[in-house]
Parts: structure tokens; sequence; C-alpha cells
């Protein structure tokens, strides 16, 4: 059996869920300023003026406390210099490696840096041109639509699961009038609820039926490593229009380094944990899109789903070097389809609107 109609013949009998990573926001337009891949991400960082003179001073600045400028040089050298450094896990370092820092004010300006770091993050995500993948991620969206129609789905719930911070997904799902929940409730002070994953949307009712008849019609959106409209407010984490606030966002996925919001620490495990309950349940298939599959947080959850004999894993992959690391890395599981043809999240879309019923 062809790999593509295996992957519609899953589409149509299992539960879905995919997993979108950095890639699926990634389309290089000429003239265009597009949302960076984290080694592009990671690239505007350690390039940046203020950071490497931060750097260079760690071992010059001679009031800097004995060992301390060391210790931190060695954490840049690490996390952020290195052949297979990682922003993420640099900022978690970070915030967590002032608990070594007695002296106070060598501990405010590691503080400060990381704070110049997530504001460097963040007006990167700012500038990148909205445009250059909006109607990938609108056709995507509708292709999810096509899915449910043509597969006579319409009792389930599709789950988006995604490590990006940017705000397409939403946008996307908005402009379609596509319902879904993002894990917040509120309008003025809009407060994370994990419960609302679990209520359904009712399109109409008659107020005198004795009983009601629920048709999911939502989506669920988690976003595991954060968004540009998190932000932390009296120790809870709120949701904020990004676009009309300056603030710090919180994009940072949990990690033992992570100490201080012990609320952030709760939401970002309860996200996890979701990933895991629902990858976990029957007949399950998880679609990735725009993933390098190299964040071992959430690869422990993947392989422990990949121990249950209904679930499956299907990768498309946007370039062949990619096709062949993933099908190197996913050779001894049965359940996991690396997509041998080249599939970008547009091609991804494609598919999803293509994809016809029954003969």
């Amino acid at each position: 059996m062809e790999q593509i109609e295996l992957v519609k013949i899953l589409m149509k009998n299992t539960n879905i869920s995919f997993l979108l990573g950095a890639g699926t926001s990634y389309n290089k337009v000429e003239g265009k300023f597009n949302f960076p891949l984290m080694g592009d991400l990671l690239s505007y960082i350690k390039e940046n003026e203020n950071v490497l003179k931060f750097y260079k001073n760690l071992m010059e600045d001679t009031t800097i406390p004995k060992g301390l400028g060391a210790m931190i040089a060695d954490l840049f050298d690490t996390y952020l210099f290195s052949e297979n450094a990682n922003i993420e896990k640099f900022l978690s370092v970070l915030e967590g490696v002032d608990l070594y820092i007695t002296d106070a004010d060598f501990r405010k300006k590691v503080e400060e840096q990381r704070y110049q770091i997530l504001m460097l993050i963040r007006d990167r995500l700012r500038k990148s041109d909205e445009s250059t993948v909006l109607a990938n991620y609108i056709a995507f969206y509708n292709g999810l639509k096509n899915v449910k129609e043509v597969n006579g789905l319409k009792n389930q719930t599709f789950n988006i699961f995604t490590t990006n911070y940017d705000m397409m997904n939403e946008m996307a799902m908005e402009t379609q009038n596509i319902h879904y929940y993002a894990g917040f409730e509120g309008i003025v002070n809009r407060k994370f609820n994990l419960a609302y994953y679990n209520y359904d949307f009712v399109d109409s009712f008659q107020v005198n039926r004795s009983s009601i008849k629920v048709t999911p019609n939502h989506m669920n959106l988690f976003k595991i490593h954060g968004s540009l409209s998190w932000c932390m407010k009296d120790g809870q984490l709120i949701e904020r229009n990004p676009y009309e606030h300056d603030f710090l966002p919180e994009i940072i996925y949990p990690s033992v380094d992570k100490f201080k919001n012990t609320n952030l620490i709760i939401s970002y495990s309860a996200l996890m944990r979701e990933l895991s309950n629902r990858l976990c349940r029957e007949k399950t298939t998880l679609f990735v899109s725009g993933m390098s599959m190299g964040d071992e947080h959430i690869n422990k959850i993947i392989e422990n789903a990949l121990t249950i004999n209904t679930f499956h894993m299907v990768i498309f992959c946007a370039t062949e070097n990619e096709i062949k690391k993933l099908q190197k890395k996913y050779n001894v599981y049965k359940n996991v389809i690396v997509l041998n043809t080249e599939y970008k999240f547009s091609d991804v879309a494609d598919l999803m609107l293509n994809i016809q019923g029954d003969d």
C-alpha cells in the first residue's frame, strides 16, 4: 500500500492530532521578512551586538566577582555558541543560574541580559511578515474542515499542538470563523484554565428540548512552548493582545532550571500532560509538520505513545535531508510513517484540502 493511501486511512479511522513546529511558519519570499527557523533565531541572538558585548565583558570586567564571570561565559559557550546550541535551554539556564549568584549587582545584570534576549526574540517575530504564511495556515485549517466533512468526523475535535510562539494559528482560524480553545477564559482578564479544553461548543439547540446533542465544532490549540500573547501578572499566567501591549512574553518550555514562577511551571506541565494524555488515547494518530524532532520533552512523550499498538505517527518533512534523518531515527518503529516525498506546510495543507471521501 502506498504511504499516502495509508495516511488517508489513518485520517478516517483514528483520533487526529497535529504537532506543528517552526517549519510551518517558515516560508522565504523574495522582498519579505520571513518568520525564522529555530536556527535562524539562534543566529539572530548570538550575532547581536549587545549580546556579544555582554559575553566579552564576562571575562574582562574586573568588577565581576572572581569565578562568576567564567561560570556565565561557560553557559554562553555551551548553550549559545556551541554546535548543539539551543536558545530555549540557554534562556532556561540563565533563569536558574541566579540561585548561584550571591552578588546582587551581577545577578541583576544577568537578569537584564535574559530580559533583553527575550525582547530580541519577541521583536524578531513581530517584524516577520505574516503575509508570507497566513494563506498556508488558512488553507491548512480549511483542509482540516474538509477532512472532517469527507470522512464523517463531525463528532471529533482535532487537537493542534504547536511549539511556535507566533499568532499564525489564531489568525488563520479567526479569519475563517473557526471556533477554537487555546486554554484561556475571560475577556478583560484572560486567565489560563485547562478545563476549557474539555468543554464542547454547541452550534444551536432548542431550549425546550429535554436533551441536547452536542456536535463538536471547534479546534483545540495547545501552545506547548508558550506564546507572544502570554505573560505573568501577579503570579498568574494570562493572555494579552501581543500587538497592543509592550510586555515580556512567556515563551520558554518547562525545564529543571525554572524555579521562579511556580504557576508558570504548573501551566506548562499541564499542557505537556495534555499532549501525553491525548496521544495515549486509543486509536490516535499524530501528524507532524515543521518539526526537527529534537525536543527531548516532546520526544519522551511520543516514545511512550509509540509503545501503544493503536498509536501511529506520520511525519511530513520539507527537505530530503530531513526525510533521511528521521527515517533513520524511527526505522525500528512499525507505527511511524516518515513520508518519502518532500512536504512543506503548504503541501500538507493542499493534501488536507484535496482528500476525497469514499467513491
